[in-house]
C-alpha cells in the first residue's frame, strides 16, 4: 500500500541531559537545556491574557473525494489533502486551490502506467507535497511491474521477493510529470518473504533546503526494520534533490522520520539486545552526515514534531513502559526533562508554528501529578521554565490537540474543541472536528468520515 505518513511518537534514551556523539567518533557531543529539578513545583503564568480568538471562514466545500484525510499540507496557492475515499482502503492524495477550495486534480487521475528504461512503472495514489519549484511537486511511489488487476497493491501470489521501486513526481499546478528516480532494490527480506511493502517516504524539507528523503525498509515498519540480522537487511535512506530527483546521498542502516528546523532526524539501530526503539540522530540533509546522536544502547522512538523541537519519549531498560518525557532541540540535540509523575500519561503537543510556549499538555485531576483544584493547562517556555495556567480548565477539556502562537487548542469532549490561551481562559466558540495547523493564520477543519473541509483564518 503507498505509505499516508503515520502519526509520530519519540523514543529517546536515558536520563542524563549531555549526550555522546555518535559511534564513529566524528559528530559534535550533544548539548544540554534547562530542566526543572525533580518534584519542582511549575510556576504559575502571571503574564497578561490572550485577545479573544476569532476564526474567521474562508471557505467549505463538501465536494471533494475523500471521507477521512490523514494529511493536509499547504504549498503555495495549493493545499494538498491526502487520505481515504468512501471505498474500503482507496488511498488518494487530492491537490485544492487554496482560494477557492475547488478541486484541481488528485492522483487517482494519474496515468496508471509509465515508461522506465522500457520497463513499466505503476505509480501509487497517496503521495506526499513538496515545496520545489514555482508551484510544487506531488511525490508518488512507483513500483516496476503493475498488478494484474492494475491497482498498486498486488494480492499475495504476484508478490516477489523484490520488488524494485522508485519515486515519482507531478506539478502541482498541472500534474505533468516533472522527474523520476532510478528503480531501487529493498533489503532482503527474511524467510524468502516480500519486501514489496518495504519503501515509504519519511519527509520533505521547505522550499530552500529543497530535498526529499526516502527509506527503503524490508518490512515497512521501522520497529521491525530497526531489528535487521545483517547488513544486507538494513533499511535504506536516500536522499534526493527535490527539483531534478538527483540522488544527493544514501546511508544503510538509517531510518529517516522527518525534517526539523533543517535537520533530518532519524533512527539507527540501538547496541541494546532486543531493543524496540531504536538511537534517534540529527543528520545533516544535504550531506548525509551525523549531526549528533544519542547514546549507541538508546532505545527511542520520535513523536510530537515543531518548527524547531521535538517530543521524546523514554522507554526505559524494558522497553515495555515511558519511564520519562523529554523536549528535544532537533539544532544540537539538546534534551530537556519534562515534568510527570505519570510518564505514561504523555499528553505533549509542541507548537508547529513559532511564537508562544513550545508544548503544551493538559493535566487532569486525578493524575498523579494533578490539582486537587481541578484539570490544569500546562507549558514548557523557550527559557526551559514550566508554567501552570492561572485558571482551572472546563470539567470537559480532555487533551490538547495542537498549540500556535499563545493559544492551544483544547479537546472539550467528543469532535469538539476550543482555543485556550496561556492564563488557561477559553478564547474561542467549541469547533466541530479535527484541526490541522496549515500555517500561522491557517487551520484546516475536517471531520471523521465527512467529505467537508473548512478552511479557516485566524
Amino acid at each position: 500500500m503507498p505509505p499516508i505518513r503515520p502519526s509520530l511518537a519519540v523514543l529517546a534514551a536515558g536520563v542524563a541531559l549531555v549526550f555522546a556523539g555518535c559511534s564513529s567518533g566524528s559528530s559534535p557531543q550533544a548539548g544540554s537545556s534547562p530542566s526543572p529539578a525533580p518534584g519542582s513545583t511549575p510556576a504559575t503564568y502571571d503574564g497578561p491574557a490572550a485577545d479573544p480568538l476569532e476564526p474567521t471562514k474562508v471557505w467549505t466545500v463538501d465536494n471533494q473525494p475523500l471521507v477521512n484525510v490523514a494529511s493536509a499540507d499547504l504549498i503555495g496557492s495549493s493545499l494538498v489533502v491526502t487520505g481515504w475515499g468512501k471505498v474500503a482502503g482507496d488511498q488518494d492524495s487530492v491537490v485544492i486551490d487554496r482560494d477557492s477550495g475547488s478541486v484541481r486534480w488528485r492522483a487517482g487521475q494519474l496515468p496508471r502506467e509509465f515508461e522506465i528504461g522500457g520497463a513499466t512503472a505503476s505509480p501509487g495514489r497517496a503521495g506526499w507535497p513538496v515545496a520545489a519549484g514555482r508551484d510544487g511537486i506531488l511525490v508518488l511511489p512507483y513500483q516496476l511491474g503493475p498488478c494484474q488487476d492494475g491497482s498498486y497493491d498486488c494480492k499475495p501470489k504476484e508478490l516477489k521477493p523484490y520488488r524494485d521501486r522508485g519515486l515519482v513526481a507531478f506539478s502541482l499546478a498541472d500534474r505533468s510529470q516533472v522527474w523520476h528516480t532510478e528503480p531501487m532494490r529493498s533489503a532482503a527480506p527474511p524467510d524468502g518473504g516480500s519486501s514489496s511493502k518495504g519503501l515509504r517516504l519519511i519527509s520533505v524539507a521547505d522550499a530552500e533546503a529543497g530535498v526529499v528523503v526516502a527509506t527503503v525498509g524490508v518490512q515497512g515498519n521501522e520497529w521491525e526494520d530497526l531489528n535487521w540480522d545483517d547488513k544486507d537487511s538494513a533499511p535504506l535512506t536516500i536522499a534526493y534533490d527535490a527539483r531534478t530527483g538527483k540522488e544527493l546521498w544514501r546511508r544503510s542502516g538509517l531510518i529517516g522520520e522527518d525534517v526539523v528546523d533543517g535537520t533530518l532526524i532519524g533512527l539507527v539501530r540501538s547496541t541494546r539486545p532486543k531493543a524496540p526503539g531504536g538511537v534517534p540522530v540529527g543528520v545533516d540533509l544535504r550531506k548525509g552526515t551525523t549531526l549528533w546522536s544519542m547514546p549507541p544502547g538508546t532505545s527511542a522512538s520520535w513523536g510530537g514534531l515543531g518548527v524547531e523541537h521535538a517530543i521524546v519519549f523514554d522507554y526505559g531498560q524494558t522497553g515495555q513502559d515511558v519511564v520519562a518525557v523529554r523536549l528535544l532541540r532537533v539544532r544540537d540535540g539538546a534534551l530537556a526533562t519534562l515534568p510527570t509523575a505519570e510518564p505514561a500519561a504523555v499528553g505533549w503537543q509542541v507548537s508547529p508554528v513559532p511564537g508562544g510556549p513550545l508544548a503544551w499538555r493538559v493535566v487532569s485531576r486525578s493524575s498523579p501529578d494533578g490539582s486537587a483544584n481541578g484539570t490544569t493547562l500546562v507549558e514548557y517556555t523557550k527559557d526551559g521554565s514550566v508554567q501552570v495556567g492561572g485558571k482551572i480548565l472546563p470539567v470537559e477539556a480532555t487533551t490538547a490537540t495542537t498549540g500556535f502562537g499563545s493559544y492551544v487548542w483544547i479537546r472539550t469532549g467528543g469532535d469538539r474543541v476550543r482555543a485556550f490561551d496561556q492564563t488557561g481562559q477559553s478564547k474561542s466558540v467549541d469547533l466541530t472536528g479535527n484541526l490541522t495547523v496549515l500555517s500561522a493564520d491557517l487551520l484546516l477543519v475536517t471531520r471523521s468520515d465527512s467529505t467537508r473541509l473548512t478552511l479557516l483564518r485566524t
